[in-house]
């Protein structure tokens, strides 16, 4: 997404509009059932489930498509507009419509595809002031600009609302319009597929993904409740990937964050990955000279990126007011340089405890021990950011010293010197020593470990 903005589309589903509070469009279907039978029998009770049923298929309505449906319980065009847009009345855009538009405002992001026939998408684009062109059916995009020439490209296959164009129940989403199957298809042909709160089921949607690969990759963000047999079907038929996280909107924050580390990198977007690849690499040919030289431009960059990223946040900071977006993308810029700068360590950790011991620790204790100068703001922790930044990679390195069982690095991990050389910089310290003793009790390899020269024994 940062090396190629706009290669990615989004298919955004009812679960993203659910997260902003609008009903799913089984429960609109519902509702309207009701609605038309409330109708034709003003003076009955509500009718249970069965009772619903079996008038529906008495009338000859059981069949009807959703438009159909409402056009029967509602004959008056703007009746129907104004029971629609009832169950959308109040809503705004939730996290993940604002994420998304920001993503487009950045041009990340030029073609969203949703399943939902509200307006949330509009309204968080509108919102940032962006100009998209929209289609719901093969009318529109017959006389709407093609995609490749529209700032944004808003796809909504299942109609709209304001034009009561809408596919709600199963035999209406099992196929769509011929020109819009066709803009599915090549939608997924020509990007790579990113699908937020869509479970799919319609079979109309399933099949467009499911006739050809998602040019960059197929990616499926599901609940840690699992996926639905359709969804996991059309991942594996695509070799794509699941991601298991709480909700759409902080999956997008999230990945905005990394979009931003990455887009922030001076040496022109060094992943995590290709460092310790690199690494591991100088490690295997064993060659000091080419070691030496990755570790000390990885600490470079480190320094200079972090450095970058927490001046700016200070000078954008204006009062006590926290910019909760602008340290959001802080937050993002930083966790992608301690990954980077992690890469490089834990090889070392796991295969070259000397050079870890003799050029690493240092430079982690000294970062430990840096502040910096930045703009006036009323938050300290601006100025000691390499504090806190060094702690957080001690911290790693003694987890990852603890797996690998090398106590001799966590004993000099322990023996680390910061504040000046003049305290000990207990990378793994937890709490207390007495605390520390408890939890290092690594009864499952018959060991015990006692901790001692720090506060009391």
């Amino acid at each position: 997404m940062a090396t190629t903005p706009g290669a990615f589309a989004v298919l955004v589903g009812a679960g993203v509009s659910a997260e902003a509070g609008v009903p799913s469009g089984g429960e609109i279907l519902r509702l309207t059932k009701r609605k038309l039978y409330a109708t034709a029998n003003p003076s009955s009770s509500e009718p249970s489930e069965d009772d619903l049923a079996e008038w529906l298929r008495s009338e000859g309505l059981s069949d009807l498509g959703y438009s159909a449906l409402l056009e029967a319980a509602l004959p008056i065009d703007q009746t129907r507009r104004d029971f629609v847009a009832g169950f959308f009345s109040g809503r705004s855009p939730g996290p993940a419509h604002v994420a998304l538009a920001r993503l487009a405002e950045r041009g990340l992001v030029r073609t969203i595809v949703t399943t939902n026939f509200d307006h949330l998408i509009e309204d968080a684009l509108t919102a940032r002031g962006l100009p998209f062109v929209m289609v719901s059916d093969d009318a529109g995009l017959e006389t709407a600009p093609h995609r490749e020439t529209a700032p944004i490209f808003l796809v909504k296959a299942h109609g709209d609302a304001g034009q009561l164009t809408i596919r709600n129940t199963p035999q209406e989403v099992e196929t769509l319009d011929p020109r819009m199957t066709d803009e599915l298809k090549e939608i997924a042909e020509r990007h790579g597929v990113i699908s937020l709160g869509y479970a799919g089921r319609d079979g109309a949607i399933n099949g467009a993904l499911r006739k050809t690969s998602p040019r960059f990759g197929l990616y499926w963000l599901t609940r840690p409740s699992g996926t639905t047999a359709q969804a996991e079907a059309l991942v594996a038929q695509a070799s794509g990937k699941i991601i298991s996280r709480s909700g759409a909107g902080d999956f997008l924050a999230e990945l905005e964050r990394r979009v931003s580390g990455w887009l922030s990198d001076p040496s022109g977007g060094m992943t995590a990955h290709l460092v310790r690849s690199r690494t591991i690499t100088a490690l295997e040919r064993g060659s000091p000279v080419a070691l030496a030289e990755l570790l000390k431009t990885e600490r470079d960059a480190f320094v200079r990126t972090t450095h970058r990223a927490v001046t700016a946040a200070a000078e954008a900071q204006v009062g006590p007011e926290i910019d909760t977006e602008r340290m959001a993308r802080l937050d993002g810029e930083l966790s992608s340089a301690l990954e980077r700068r992690l890469a490089s360590l834990l090889p070392l950790i796991q295969h070259d405890h000397r050079t870890f011991i003799r050029g690493e620790l240092p430079w982690l204790g000294e970062l430990a021990d840096q502040s910096w100068t930045t703009p006036a703001h009323p938050y300290a922790a601006f100025g000691y950011a390499p504090r806190l930044l060094g702690w957080m990679l001690l911290y790693a390195c003694g987890a990852m010293a603890t797996r690998e069982h090398s106590f001799d690095l966590a004993k000099a991990l322990w023996s680390q010197r910061a504040d000046r050389g003049a305290t000990p910089m207990p990378a793994i310290k937890l709490g207390a020593a007495a605390e520390l003793a408890g939890a290092l009790e690594l009864s499952y390899m018959g060991k015990r470990a006692e901790v001692s020269g720090v506060g009391a024994a």
